[in-house]
């Protein structure tokens, strides 16, 4: 395909203005995510803002990168061959994220086979190990490579990175939806949670998957051309936003705690006559009453008389949990 502007700088100016939408809306998942759970696990919010900061230096230089060439080369075709500095910033910021990303995903993974089987999760752990050493490759070409015309040097490196981010999304979804269906009890809440939980995990990792496989097919169609690193671009930014994105949604697909109110009335200083009775009266969170059912009073031979009458509320609050990202301890099934 012939190179143009449009498929050069045109590509990397579309992928830039994605990439600030996205980050836009990482900000606003970061500040929920801090105003939602100010007590949460230290290092999870460690990692949150580590990812923020990077997520910050990437997108400074792509809008560098756009910068330099629309502007400061307007006009100048040799000064379109070379590389900038920036771009090889921003290839360091991209392989630092997804790896961060990835690991996050494997160490939840292995937390939870760890009640099944430790091989596939630490088979994972070698193919990460695998990703990053491929990224570590990546990074080296950058800084080497003086102008896009040698790219080609790096084909390589670049179908490998490519290729195991899509095999790592595709299988830290699938593994992570195993697990979590092993993981299923006889509670039929607890299953509709679960089954939330699994949706949701396909959802965000069918995106990456399918932005990976888009930068692949890109890059082989068109290897002269930059179109494959506009989609890079956006890459980066759906990593983070699908994992912060997780981070916020654990209120929402954990239960509500049910709960369950004895409202035991004229209760005779432990004894009882035939004509008191007890109510059980199911309610949720907010204190709407929702279900209720009339005990049959306990009847006792002799009766004690007592002008006082007391009214004793038993309260019994039923809740399950499943944690699946460990933010204090453990990760406990219940």
């Amino acid at each position: 395909m012939l190179v143009t502007l449009g498929n050069t700088i045109g590509a990397a100016l579309l992928g830039t203005m994605g990439a600030c939408i996205l980050f836009g809306i990482s900000l606003v998942q970061v500040y929920m995510y801090y105003t939602t759970y100010p007590k949460d696990w230290r290092f999870q919010k460690v990692i949150v803002g580590t990812l923020t900061v990077l997520n910050t230096g990437h997108l400074i230089c792509l809008i560098h990168i756009v910068y330099y060439y629309a502007i400061e080369q307007f006009g100048n075709p040799a000064g379109l061959e070379g590389i900038v500095g920036s771009f090889r910033a921003q290839t360091l910021f991209n392989i630092l994220i997804i790896v961060v990303v990835h690991g996050l995903y494997v160490h939840r993974i292995w937390r939870l086979g760890s009640r099944f089987s430790r091989i596939w999760p630490a088979f994972l752990f070698v193919l990460l190990a695998c990703a990053t050493v491929i990224g570590v490759f990546l990074i080296y070409d950058a800084f080497r490579l003086k102008s896009f015309s040698d790219m080609h040097e790096a084909t390589w490196v670049l179908y490998a990175i490519f290729g195991t981010t899509t095999t790592m999304d595709f299988l830290i979804a699938a593994s992570m939806c195993y697990y979590l269906n092993k993981s299923r009890s006889g509670f039929t809440k607890t299953n509709y949670l679960v089954l939330n939980i699994m949706r949701y995990v396909l959802i965000s990792g069918a995106l990456t998957s399918v932005t990976s496989l888009f930068s692949i097919l890109t890059f082989a169609a068109m290897p002269n051309n930059l179109v494959f690193l506009g989609v890079s671009f956006v890459i980066t930014k759906l990593y983070i936003n699908s994992y912060v994105a997780m981070l916020n949604a654990r209120n929402s697909i954990r239960g509500d705690s049910s709960s369950i109110s004895v409202d035991i009335a004229n209760l005779r200083s432990g004894l009882t006559g035939p004509g008191d009775a007890s109510t059980i009266s199911r309610s949720d969170d907010r204190g709407l009453k929702r279900e209720s059912v009339m005990l049959s009073p306990i009847y006792r031979g002799k009766e004690v008389e007592s002008p006082d009458t007391a009214r004793v509320h038993i309260h019994v609050h039923k809740s399950e949990e499943r944690r699946v990202e460990g933010e204090h301890g453990p990760w406990n099934p219940a």
